[in-house]
């Protein structure tokens, strides 16, 4: 049998957890309601809140943690500024509720994976 650790996971495996977690914690909390609701809130939630801001935490190195609290601050802060503006560039709410999450999580994925990609340019270079 295999000693499980933590410290092997990757990134993606504590998130999954973590929303998994969420899901529970909401539950119980909310033992009222429908469980479909409850899944439903926790997504919306990890949609606006944590995923936007988590690839963009990935410029500083600490642990996924302190990454997943600061994701929710740095996304925070980006959706609402953003929102702001597209709201004065005349851009509903509900189109950059949608709209302003994936743009920004683009821009984590491009930070993530900016070392993949600039290897990736200097091997054409070379051909």
């Amino acid at each position: 049998m295999k000693k499980f650790d933590i410290k092997k996971m990757t990134d993606l495996h504590k998130l999954a957890i973590s929303y998994l977690a969420a899901i529970v914690i909401f539950q119980i909390v909310f033992f009222m309601e429908n469980t479909i609701n409850v899944i439903k809130t926790v997504s919306v939630l990890f949609w606006v809140l944590v995923l936007p801001g988590l690839g963009i935490t990935y410029l500083w190195k600490m642990g996924f943690l302190e990454r997943f609290a600061l994701s929710v601050a740095v996304s925070a802060a980006l959706m609402g500024i953003a929102s702001y503006y597209f709201g004065l560039a005349g851009i509903s709410a509900t189109t950059s509720s949608v709209v302003l999450p994936v743009i920004f999580m683009a821009a984590g994925c491009l930070i993530v994976f900016r070392d993949r990609i600039i290897r990736l340019k200097i091997g054409k270079k070379k051909e």
